[in-house]
């Protein structure tokens, strides 16, 4: 990556928001129960380290129409990205943003503007599950 950079302190902004963009996508990962978090379903920008991932379905339970994750790690943080952000990015950016990502959905008092975080969550999760009752019950019937 260092040959990319112009200098170390791009490398090290670079890195800063690719730290605080793993910790999101590891979040949304966890918590919406996406499945399948294949290396090549991660895109980096190497520019401004921003990640983009493709292929966002949750799984869901063959029993209920709830989600579950048969992923046996429920995000994704392999040795080669521990090795790239370095042990200070991990405890200085990546466990912080981990838990302000987890408050603001939880404390309502946390959240920026008008709009409470939780509640749009707990809407886009009842689409899905409701959606994914309906499929299912379409599927018994026919």
């Amino acid at each position: 990556m260092m040959k990319t950079m112009n200098n170390p302190a791009e490398l090290w902004r670079m890195r800063k928001q690719f730290t605080t963009q793993l910790a999101a996508t590891c979040f949304m990962t966890y918590i919406l129960c996406l499945t399948s978090r294949l290396p090549s379903r991660f895109h980096l920008s190497r520019a401004t380290g921003q990640i983009a991932m493709s292929e966002l379905l949750p799984s869901t339970s063959s029993q209920a129409p709830i989600f579950a994750s048969s992923d046996v790690v429920p995000f994704r943080l392999t040795p080669s990205l521990q090795r790239f952000i370095g042990s200070v990015f991990q405890e200085g950016i990546l466990v912080p943003s981990l838990m302000a990502i987890g408050r603001g959905l939880t404390e309502p008092e946390v959240g920026v503007g008008p709009l409470n975080h939780t509640w749009l969550l707990t809407l886009s999760v009842s689409s899905s599950s409701l959606s994914n009752s309906f499929a299912c019950s379409a599927g018994m019937k026919s």
